[in-house]
Protein backbone atom coordinates (compact mmCIF):
# COMPACT_ATOMS: atom_id res chain seq x y z
CA UNK A 1 0.00 0.00 0.00
CA UNK A 2 1.15 3.54 -0.70
CA UNK A 3 -0.03 6.99 0.35
CA UNK A 4 -1.05 9.55 -2.29
CA UNK A 5 -1.64 13.24 -1.55
CA UNK A 6 -4.43 15.42 -2.97
CA UNK A 7 -3.25 17.56 -5.88
CA UNK A 8 -4.56 20.83 -4.52
CA UNK A 9 -4.19 23.01 -1.48
CA UNK A 10 -6.20 23.83 0.49
CA UNK A 11 -8.46 20.80 0.41
CA UNK A 12 -12.17 21.56 1.00
CA UNK A 13 -13.47 20.84 4.48
CA UNK A 14 -14.20 17.17 5.02
CA UNK A 15 -12.30 16.00 1.93
CA UNK A 16 -9.23 13.95 2.87
CA UNK A 17 -5.74 15.10 1.89
CA UNK A 18 -4.28 11.56 2.02
CA UNK A 19 -5.47 8.61 -0.05
CA UNK A 20 -4.27 5.03 0.03
CA UNK A 21 -3.68 2.80 -2.99
CA UNK A 22 -2.43 -0.71 -3.62
CA UNK A 23 1.02 -0.62 -5.21
CA UNK A 24 1.85 -2.22 -8.56
CA UNK A 25 3.54 -5.02 -6.64
CA UNK A 26 0.40 -5.56 -4.57
CA UNK A 27 -1.74 -5.70 -7.71
CA UNK A 28 0.62 -8.27 -9.21
CA UNK A 29 0.37 -10.38 -6.05
CA UNK A 30 -3.43 -10.20 -6.08
CA UNK A 31 -3.43 -11.33 -9.70
CA UNK A 32 -1.04 -14.21 -8.95
CA UNK A 33 -3.34 -15.59 -6.27
CA UNK A 34 -6.46 -14.96 -8.37
CA UNK A 35 -7.92 -12.35 -6.00
CA UNK A 36 -7.62 -9.22 -8.14
CA UNK A 37 -11.09 -9.60 -9.66
CA UNK A 38 -12.59 -9.67 -6.16
CA UNK A 39 -11.37 -6.16 -5.37
CA UNK A 40 -14.86 -4.91 -6.22
CA UNK A 41 -15.93 -6.35 -2.89
CA UNK A 42 -14.05 -3.47 -1.22
CA UNK A 43 -16.16 -0.94 -3.07
CA UNK A 44 -19.31 -2.74 -1.99
CA UNK A 45 -18.09 -2.64 1.62
CA UNK A 46 -17.46 1.13 1.46
CA UNK A 47 -20.93 1.74 0.05
CA UNK A 48 -22.54 -0.48 2.69
CA UNK A 49 -20.61 1.27 5.47
CA UNK A 50 -21.83 4.64 4.24
CA UNK A 51 -25.44 3.45 4.30
CA UNK A 52 -25.16 1.94 7.79
CA UNK A 53 -23.68 4.97 9.54
CA UNK A 54 -26.31 6.42 11.87
CA UNK A 55 -25.36 9.99 10.95
CA UNK A 56 -24.70 9.40 7.24
CA UNK A 57 -27.38 11.88 6.18
CA UNK A 58 -26.00 14.67 8.37
CA UNK A 59 -22.34 14.20 7.44
CA UNK A 60 -20.94 17.14 5.48
CA UNK A 61 -19.05 14.90 3.03
CA UNK A 62 -20.09 11.57 1.55
CA UNK A 63 -18.02 8.92 -0.16
CA UNK A 64 -19.53 10.14 -3.44
CA UNK A 65 -18.24 13.67 -2.69
CA UNK A 66 -14.76 12.29 -2.14
CA UNK A 67 -14.89 10.15 -5.29
CA UNK A 68 -16.01 13.16 -7.36
CA UNK A 69 -13.35 15.52 -5.93
CA UNK A 70 -11.46 16.68 -9.03
CA UNK A 71 -8.05 16.84 -7.31
CA UNK A 72 -8.27 13.36 -5.81
CA UNK A 73 -5.05 11.54 -6.65
CA UNK A 74 -5.11 8.42 -8.75
CA UNK A 75 -2.19 6.03 -9.12
CA UNK A 76 -0.72 6.04 -12.61
CA UNK A 77 -0.39 2.25 -12.60
CA UNK A 78 -4.13 1.52 -12.65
Amino acid sequence: MTVLEADSSPVPSGIPRKYYAVTEYGIDLLKQVNLYEQIGILYDMYEAAELELPDSETRPVTIEDIEEYEHRPSPDWL
